[in-house]
């Protein structure tokens, strides 16, 4: 690595050794988000061996006061997220970590339940508000449609997926994108 890129690792290892178990742990774990999440989000996705969900918004906290996370107000609540470098450097640690793939599969059945609860939505009174919080996670639900593309025995659930989502395609002008992922899940289904 370029001397630059190994100074920044170094400051990256010395800031992850300051922090507790904990706080190492969700830090890992929050990898597999993309774009941004809610608390709601991080204690469905990231709990599990040693994390409890009533610990998540304490640890948020505390590497949101280490800068490690990045805490933003946007129409009355906050959304969480990591710096790209941040992210990949914890990405690193997720997949040293046994069963880190647990935490990508449990993003995926969180997305896509946000997905199927969403599709019926779209059409009535709560549509703009269920377009905008799609929207607001297309990141998240493009991360979990692609590691339904990459992982084994997962291309039944990326078509059932991707059709949950046709609608938002085709109205929010992401209809080229939407068609890609539903001809992809095709192919592997």
């Amino acid at each position: 690595a370029l001397p630059r890129q190994q100074t920044l690792r170094a400051m990256m290892d010395w800031s992850y050794d300051l922090l507790e178990e904990n706080q190492k742990k969700l830090l890992a774990r929050l990898s597999v988000f993309a774009g941004g999440w809610s608390l709601e989000a991080a204690e469905a996705v990231c709990c599990g061996e040693g994390l409890e969900e009533w610990e998540v918004l304490d640890l948020l906290t505390a590497l949101a006061d280490k800068s490690l996370v990045v805490a933003e107000e946007q129409e009355g609540t906050t959304r969480y997220r990591l710096l790209e470098t941040v992210r990949q450097y914890a990405r690193e640690k997720l997949a040293s970590e046994p069963g880190g793939e647990q935490y990508r599969r449990q993003h995926l059945v969180y997305f896509m339940a946000l997905a199927e609860e969403a599709e019926p939505l779209l059409i009535g009174p709560q549509q703009r508000i269920w377009f905008e919080k799609l929207e607001t996670e297309h990141d998240n639900l493009r991360a979990a449609l692609l590691w339904c593309r990459e992982a084994e025995g997962h291309s039944r659930t990326g078509l059932q997926f991707a059709g949950a989502l046709w609608r938002f395609w085709q109205t929010h002008g992401h209809f080229a994108e939407g068609f890609e992922w539903l001809k992809t899940a095709i192919k592997k289904a």
